[in-house]
């Protein structure tokens, strides 16, 4: 059991290194907050959308026809159907960071991850960036995978919604908690980011 005080990105870190050395999963509580402080910087409304979006799933069938109807209620898209050919996965204090390689019916198409997806390519060319929606499917049930879940071999379809589509919390929209995302991935972030917050 541990107290942190501090920024938050430096007590999010010792919290990830905590959870390293106690094996991977801890309960987290922070300091209270008022109800407007939730509002103003939390994401009110999300739990209804989220269960708007699982019961268009499941009054569609699931599968395919599933992920496509749920899609819909963000103005998402599938962009692509194909086949897991690689993943690149290593733990990084707390994180796991990786890529994932498609065989897909639009070329080939590359997603990068810390946990959560964070780019897509499709043939070199980025078409998605967290905050967008980005969301890996199995084919035969519709159901999502996280990206400790992939696996080679898998088929899938990889679905997106914009950013400005969803609900975000206040932290999403400062551009500072993308630096390290962009260290780790290598790749630019905070630009795209800047892109989307003029739309929301």
């Amino acid at each position: 059991e541990i107290i942190v005080t501090g920024k938050l990105d430096i007590a999010s870190r010792m919290i990830r290194m905590f959870s390293v050395e106690v094996g991977g999963v801890v309960a987290v509580a922070r300091n209270p907050i008022d109800a407007r402080y939730a509002v103003q910087n939390g994401a009110p409304r999300s739990l209804d959308l989220a269960s708007k979006i699982g019961s268009e799933f499941l009054s569609a069938g699931g599968g395919g026809a599933g992920v496509k109807a749920a899609l819909k209620v963000i103005d998402g898209e599938v962009v692509c159907t194909g086949t897991i050919r690689r993943v690149k996965l290593e733990s990084r204090g707390g994180f796991d960071v990786g890529s994932i390689n498609i065989e897909s019916n639009i070329g080939d198409v590359t997603i990068d991850f810390i946990n959560e997806y964070m780019t897509i390519e499709v043939n070199g060319e980025r078409i998605a960036t967290f905050p967008d929606l980005i969301n890996i499917f199995r084919v035969d049930s519709g159901l999502p995978l996280n990206s400790a879940e992939v696996r080679e071999g898998m088929k899938v379809m990889v679905g997106r919604a914009s950013a400005s589509n969803i609900i975000l919390g206040g932290g999403l929209k400062h551009l500072e908690v993308y630096e390290p995302i962009e260290r780790s991935l290598g790749k630019e972030v905070r630009k795209h980011v800047e892109q989307h917050l003029k739309k929301i």
